[in-house]
């Protein structure tokens, strides 16, 4: 057999081994059916950073017919993770909203690679969201308790503060700022007339979060002068009470004389806001007495009076003492 008859040998073979291939290929294809297909919507290259794409991930259904051999391969791409696709930025503004034919995309990128003809894909189109990420400046407003007392306003430094947002979120929550809060517990840790510089922590406003905002100003510095940590006030009169406990009360009764209802020029000391609160009736200071069993039965005829006083706010003038009046009671309809 010459060279020739050789070589024309071998292409004959082969060309029937490739036609019995393609044969048992042809008899092995199948349809598909709703085979779920991962998608992640991305960013061009070289904008990963500066995009917001909602959605970001999804599933669509894949109707197609292949062979046995290309549906292996489809099985394995998707199994190595979602099938990118690119999203276009938004035009001349920061913000577009449009829908995407997804399967035009998908016919283009991984059903063109595999050689497999997409028959239907569940959903077609989708409408995508693409916000650019913007840097917004901020003011910073200080809130502190009215009644405190300030040499002067307090200040913030910076007095704007950065964040960077989806450009969506930056338009729909319109005017905002950032708002510091001084509390009374700051204000009463400062000595008075000596300026104080405070680290306070920045939060994000409501209208401004999501998962895509960063609070590029972390924190603003506070300086305040407080004038004055404490006032007083002298109550003039106070009406005492008598506490008694049920065991006092079957065994005594126990009253004050009339001229001991009353103490008169109690002095209170405590926190500015404090003192302000009980001129106004929001808070309230009292006075009673609670005698004991043991007291009545030693005889006891007078008691420190006992004062509460809301937090903070102490009674700086001496404490009182009242006369009290203890008759025994009977016990069992005999007098004791």
């Amino acid at each position: 057999m010459s060279v020739f008859e050789h070589l024309e040998a071998i292409v004959i073979t082969t060309l029937v081994a490739s036609l019995v291939w393609l044969w048992a290929e042809g008899k092995d294809v199948r349809r598909y059916v709703d085979e779920v297909v991962p998608v992640e919507l991305v960013a061009p290259t070289g904008m990963e950073g500066a995009l917001v794409i909602e959605p970001t991930t999804l599933e669509v259904q894949a109707t197609f017919e292949t062979s046995s051999a290309q549906y292996d391969e489809f099985i394995d791409v998707i199994d190595e993770g979602p099938v990118l696709v690119t999203v276009s930025p938004p035009g001349e503004g920061d913000t577009s909203l449009a829908p995407l034919n997804l399967q035009a995309e998908l016919e283009a990128g991984l059903f063109s690679s595999l050689r497999i003809d997409l028959e239907e894909l569940q959903p077609g189109a989708v409408e995508v969201r693409v916000d650019r990420l913007v840097e917004r400046t901020l003011p910073v407003s200080l809130l502190y308790p009215s009644d405190a007392s300030l040499a002067q306003p307090p200040s913030a430094q910076p007095s704007e503060a950065i964040v960077r947002l989806p450009a969506s979120l930056a338009e729909a929550a319109g005017e905002t700022n950032f708002r510091v809060r001084l509390t009374s517990e700051m204000l009463s840790a400062a000595a008075a007339g000596e300026p104080v510089t405070l680290t306070v922590p920045l939060e994000l406003p409501e209208a401004l979060r999501s998962a895509q905002t960063e609070l590029l100003t972390r924190s603003v510095d506070v300086t305040f002068t407080v004038t004055r940590q404490t006032e007083t006030l002298t109550i003039e009169r106070l009406t005492v009470q008598v506490r008694q406990s049920p065991l006092v009360m079957r065994r005594y009764d126990v009253v004050l004389p009339e001229d001991e209802w009353f103490v008169r020029d109690i002095e209170l000391s405590g926190p500015a806001s404090a003192i302000a609160a009980i001129r106004a009736g929001e808070d309230v200071v009292t006075a009673e007495i609670a005698p004991t069993l043991d007291d009545l039965e030693r005889g006891v005829t007078s008691l420190p009076v006992e004062i509460e006083t809301p937090t903070g706010v102490e009674v700086v003038s001496p404490i009182p003492q009242v006369a009290i009046q203890a008759t025994p009671r009977p016990l069992n309809g005999t007098p004791e």
